[in-house]
């Protein structure tokens, strides 16, 4: 897919390499997202656990076995509560004598913000009878009663943090190339993956087809209705893009002999990642 390995005459020291490689971006690209989300008082990392620099709390293991070994795999969503931003609140400090007319009658927004209030406690009430394992701590209740992001801009500083943290590691790691007149070995592979990697996952991240960070981004664009409409192809819209990763791998393979210009995930993401790391290297 990305031409970063061929699976029968890849070596150990660069098996080895692309898993390193991975691991540190993989454990960056989270972290970023959960501390973000965490300040901004998403309780979602800390149920998840996910505020570590251990990549253990963040690795999917089979997604990274079948990224080194095919050049795709399974990844974990962004640990943010993406479904609490789409209902947009109305801003929380404003003039109560602006929230009703003359008649002393409630205004449209104050019906809207009541109708989303019961609705909000309904769910929780539907959580709490079928999912009480939920609520055995503190923490849990806060997520529970947790209103959302007080600001919209928040939920965005936290999904855009780990494709950003990916893109600065490559920057840096291209940096030290640089300097660096490196003879073949594992230093050089190592740094070579770290480079590849962080630059493939940050333009993988804005890709708008789920699990990725872009298709978060997404729904939370869209009104409430149409976002969840959307959400019930979730599912289909994984498969396809499965599917076109699964493509380009097939075509990188000259199995069937399909020609090159349908490989879509390498002109969309592996080739903007190549000219990034040829940008930075002066080449």
């Amino acid at each position: 897919m990305f031409q970063i390995l061929s699976l029968f005459q890849i070596s150990p020291t660069e098996l080895f390499a692309i898993f390193a490689a991975f691991v540190v971006a993989v454990t960056a690209h989270q972290f970023g997202h959960a501390i973000v989300a965490h300040r901004a008082g998403d309780p979602e990392p800390r149920l998840q656990r996910k505020l570590s620099l251990n990549p253990l709390a963040h690795l999917h293991w089979v997604g990274m076995f079948m990224f080194a070994f095919l050049g795709f795999g399974i990844f974990n969503s962004a640990p943010v509560s993406h479904y609490r931003v789409l209902d947009d609140e109305e801003p929380q400090h404003k003039d109560n004598d602006a929230e009703h007319s003359e008649n002393g009658e409630q205004s449209d927004e104050d019906i809207a913000r009541s109708e989303r209030e019961a609705k909000r406690k309904a769910e929780e009430q539907i959580l709490r009878e079928n999912m009480p394992e939920l609520f055995v701590d503190d923490a849990s209740v806060a997520a529970a009663e947790w209103h959302g992001y007080a600001e919209r801009q928040d939920f965005y500083a936290a999904l855009l943090a780990g494709p950003l943290i990916n893109l600065v590691l490559g920057i840096i790691f291209t940096m030290i190339l640089r300097q660096q007149e490196l003879n073949p070995g594992f230093t050089a592979a190592l740094l070579n993956n770290l480079i590849a990697i962080n630059f493939i996952f940050f333009f993988l991240s804005f890709v708008p087809l789920p699990p990725m960070d872009g298709w978060l981004a997404l729904l939370s664009f869209l009104p409430r209705e149409r976002a969840m409409k959307l959400k019930e192809h979730e599912m289909n819209l994984c498969y396809l893009l499965a599917g076109l990763i699964i493509l380009d791998f097939v075509i990188n393979s000259n199995i069937f002999g399909l020609p090159v210009e349908l490989r879509v995930v390498d002109y969309v993401i592996g080739s903007p990642a190549r000219i990034l790391q040829s940008t930075f290297m002066g080449r």
